[in-house]
């Protein structure tokens, strides 16, 4: 496939789509092209096809898959609708970009993983910031030794995004058997990123709360449900490696989104990073060392033409996935369906801590 211009249809066309994935798509466009959206509210999808010169419009995915001689499958669907259009892709044997979580239960993400594991195909998860230039840095750091024996780990993800008590549910329904909260939302992404540069995680026991309880639903203004996911979770984990970690993923920290910070803590030294928006910019590093216990800006110099962070992480991300295409590069480990398993049984642990208010065993899920 290395020199064909790779075919790629998607499916779900909303604002992550419009704000990350096309853009990403087009800064790629030498190799690849999308040729085909997908969504079941077609007029939805319709907008979005006109807004990017896109004409072959569908709302049925086999239709999509069956009439475009498709080679990727990029799934930006709702986070509990990913494993309906994992599994088509997997059957017609397309290469698969997806958004996180590969499944909306852990059980889901194991068929996944067992399905695709026999076959050729490239799969790759949406986890954005393994693509920021000052985390790959810091996991280059890290894997030279330089920071040493690593001791503790801190990783928050927070913005206030659910802080105003009249942000409505988006859909009545909306609850944890169909949709996610803080920890699967915006843990995921944290899990992933100090899984990727730390090492996997052996023990966890957390705590999830959400802490406004009631909301108006965005189709009936007038109606007030309850809440039954959580707004905030936080936990601690223990890594194979004896690291100490400290994470918290919540929707109500009054500040600016992303909100991506982590602390790793070493033998040698210590590394800080910030993907945040701020004054100052975003993709932001600090590092101290036993001889400078202060820590000092470290530069890390990336391409990016402003800063709009989804569309350049992901930009990156793209251009990674279709170099794998292109290559038909299988390696595992790489950001892929493998790694979305691991993000789901730790996340699957922490859960099982809300109920017995004990540590747990990762292993027990895996």
């Amino acid at each position: 496939m290395e020199n064909k211009k790779i075919r790629v249809g998607i499916i779900g066309t909303g604002k992550w789509t419009v704000d990350a994935h096309l853009p990403a798509f087009l800064s790629a466009k030498e190799d690849a092209e999308v040729v085909a959206l997908c969504n079941l509210h077609i007029e939805k999808a319709k907008r979005v096809g006109e807004q990017f010169s896109i004409t072959s419009i569908y709302d049925n995915l086999e239709e999509m898959i069956e009439k475009e001689n498709l080679d990727v499958l990029d799934i930006v669907t709702s986070r509990g609708e990913h494993f309906i259009p994992s599994c088509a892709a997997i059957d017609h044997g397309l290469h698969i970009l997806c958004e996180k979580p590969i499944g909306h239960t852990l059980e889901e993400a194991r068929i996944l993983a067992d399905k695709i594991k026999d076959t050729n195909i490239i799969h790759h998860v949406g986890f954005t910031f393994r693509y920021s230039p000052v985390a790959r840095y810091a996991k280059k750091l890290i894997d030279e030794g330089a920071i040493g024996e690593i001791y503790h780990v801190q990783g928050f993800e927070q913005n206030g995004q659910l802080i105003d008590e009249d942000t409505p549910l988006p859909r009545r329904g909306f609850s944890k058997k169909t949709d996610s909260g803080a920890l699967h939302g915006y843990g995921s992404h944290l899990i992933d990123l100090c899984r990727w540069l730390c090492g996997e995680v052996e023990y966890v026991i957390g705590n999830e709360e959400t802490y406004i309880k009631n909301r108006k639903v965005k189709e009936s203004p007038d109606e007030i449900l309850s809440v039954s996911v959580d707004d905030s979770t936080m936990w601690m984990c223990k890594y194979n490696n004896g690291a100490q970690g400290v994470m918290q993923a919540s929707k109500v920290a009054i500040g600016n989104a992303p909100g991506v910070e982590v602390r790793i803590y070493g033998s040698k030294a210590s590394i800080w990073i910030r993907l945040v928006e701020t004054p100052d910019g975003f993709d932001k590093m600090w590092m101290a060392t036993r001889a400078d216990m202060d820590f000092k800006p470290v530069f890390v110099s990336n391409d990016f033409m402003d800063d709009n962070w989804p569309k350049n992480y992901y930009s990156i991300l793209v251009k990674d996935f279709i170099k794998r295409v292109k290559e038909n590069d299988c390696s595992k480990g790489v950001g892929d369906y493998y790694d979305g398993l691991k993000c789901q049984e730790i996340i699957a642990a922490i859960e099982k801590s809300f109920d017995t208010k004990s540590w747990v065993n990762v292993r027990d899920f895996s």
